[in-house]
């Protein structure tokens, strides 16, 4: 007896242990969060990136860790947002210690750098890794200090994993901020952001606070770009010395960051002087000291990417105004395609076919001026419209499955991924048909030779059934079977039946549906034969023959 308890509590312990270990793979799973003092590296665009932070993972002497997180889609871009950033620093009397987090634009820390971040040097905002990849290295730093505070083992970092960008805001080349110079655009600027290691900042001997701009030009020609920096909106307030570096012309905003973060694009104008009021020329002069240019004319379609710089390291605002050149920019990037909304209603079910049309519309605001708008819906079915788009924008989707499911549609434009919407809706329940059968009629024929006769007729219906048989049944025997589709009216035709005088019962039924009729009528008797009173004759005398019963008689 001993023995079989100790069997039964090895067997509970190990279903515990392994309900255990499916909970917690379970919780992985669903949490997929990636820890730093793990090290490796994963593919995902979900899931939250984080130093646990815990005494544990600073105590000892210096030592470093790798985490390597990229796009599951090769060549794609990779965004970490990040929501919480507080790496130790010691204060000492001598000595003192500072984390520091690494970040590469790339799979390994041979990657070009993105920034380098800690307590004392900023804290990153949205990292892009425009290869796919971002590589992280933590160093944990013990200069062995004297009179130190002790680490406190709160959180380091939390950042959110996506391979979708975010909404812009300047923080990085890839976050860059849209900007265009038909009219008078107002921003803040930055007092946190770092500046990544990669780049060639030309003339820009450093660049604190550094903020990203771009520009597409959607007519070609030159421009004279009027940039103020001040401490109120709309150049009100006083001057904030503004730096900045341009670079381009590129294809696109992706090709442009990937060469300017690798450090492979010099800035074809910069300024790095004590103003606030800086002029950036495009085909005409711009620039100051070594960084003063004029570059080729812009064309249609190009890409400028502009990074500021705050040298003040004060709360402000910086305007763009185009002062003159013949060019012109694209305006729709500043105000982005929104689909603000998408509704779906389905209709209700058709008994005769089983199925129902959904129907819906879309309003936008600055839509894409190529590609399709397609709208899809998850329970089958999608409609595609061809730019050029005008609000509202109404669609159908016929012939869909009454079943009662969940459904979603998603209307996406195909040059903008990102201005999407979707809405939800429930398919309405199956439907039986509603058949009607209006009538049956049944005709005998008169008594036939052998005593039988024949009875034919006609039913005519509505809203039949889409399957299965129509069958016509006498009661007095007989039957004739239809099969789908239906057509009415459906003439039949039961011969051979036996002549007996009887009342008979004509049935008319669907096998998919409840829907049937009868009639009735009297079936021929078989007929009493007369032929008279038996006669004597002789030859040669004339007789009168006479008989009833019949239509047709031989003597």
């Amino acid at each position: 007896m001993k023995n079989a308890n100790l069997h039964l509590k090895i067997k509970k312990s190990i279903n515990f242990a392994l309900l255990l270990f499916f909970i917690l793979q379970f919780e992985q799973i669903q949490a997929q969060t990636f820890t730093m003092s793990n090290g490796g590296s994963s593919s995902s665009c979900t899931g939250t990136f984080l130093d646990p932070g815990g005494a544990g993972n600073y105590a000892g002497g210096s030592s470093d860790w790798t985490y390597t997180i990229c796009n599951p889609t090769s060549g794609q871009p990779l965004y970490m947002t990040f929501t919480s950033f507080d790496l130790w620093s010691n204060s000492c009397l001598f000595g003192a210690s500072v984390d520091e987090l690494f970040v590469y634009n790339g799979p390994n820390t041979s990657s070009p750098q993105i920034g380098v971040y800690s307590d004392n040097s900023g804290s990153p905002t949205t990292v892009v890794g425009t290869s796919g990849c971002i590589t992280f290295r933590f160093h944990r730093e013990n200069l062995g200090g004297f009179l130190c505070s002790s680490n406190s083992g709160n959180l380091g970092w939390s950042a959110n994993i996506s391979c979708t960008p975010p909404p812009p805001d300047g923080s990085s080349c890839m976050q860059a901020n849209p900007f265009c110079t038909a009219q008078t655009y107002n921003f803040p600027n930055s007092t946190s952001n770092t500046s990544p290691a990669g780049p060639n900042y030309g003339c820009l001997s450093s660049q604190p606070n550094p903020i990203w701009y771009y520009m597409e030009v959607d007519q070609s020609g030159s421009f004279n770009i009027n940039l103020v920096q001040t401490t109120g909106p709309n150049s009100t307030g006083s001057g904030i010395d503004v730096d900045f570096a341009l670079y381009g012309p590129f294809s696109s905003l992706m090709t442009g960051c990937n060469s300017v973060m690798a450090g492979s694009s010099a800035p074809i104008q910069c300024s790095y002087s004590t103003a606030y009021t800086e002029t950036i020329g495009i085909g005409l002069p711009g620039g100051t000291g070594s960084g003063a240019t004029t570059p080729p004319a812009a064309v249609a379609g190009q890409i400028y990417i502009l990074l500021l710089t705050n040298y003040a390291d004060v709360a402000g605002y910086v305007d763009f105004n185009q002062t003159g050149g013949s060019g012109i920019a694209d305006c729709a990037i500043v105000t982005p395609c929104d689909l603000t909304t998408l509704t779906a209603t389905p209709s209700a079910c058709t008994p005769a076919t089983g199925l129902y049309n959904l129907t819906g519309s879309m309003t936008f605001v600055s839509p894409p001026t190529t590609g399709t708008l397609t709208v899809t819906n998850s329970c089958g079915g999608s409609q595609t419209f061809n730019a050029p788009f005008a609000s509202p924008l109404a669609y159908t989707i016929p012939n869909q499955t009454s079943n009662g499911s969940a459904c979603t549609v998603t209307a996406t434009f195909s040059a903008d991924l990102t201005c999407t919407k979707t809405a939800t809706y429930t398919a309405p329940a199956p439907c039986a048909p509603n058949c009607v059968i209006n009538s049956v009629t049944a005709a005998p024929s008169a008594c036939l030779v052998g005593n039988t006769y024949n009875v034919t007729g006609s039913v005519a219906f509505t809203d039949p059934p889409v399957s299965g048989t129509l069958t016509v049944t006498n009661s007095c025997g007989g039957s004739q079977v239809f099969n789908a589709p239906f057509t009415s009216p459906l003439a039949y035709s039961l011969n051979s039946l036996t002549a007996n005088g009887s009342s008979c019962t004509v049935t008319a039924s669907f096998s998919a549906s409840t829907c049937s009729l009868t009639q009735t009528y009297t079936a021929p008797s078989v007929p009493t034969l007369i032929a008279g009173i038996d006669q004597t004759v002789c030859i040669g005398t004339a007789v009168t023959l006479t008989g009833s019963g019949a239509s047709t008689y031989s003597w």
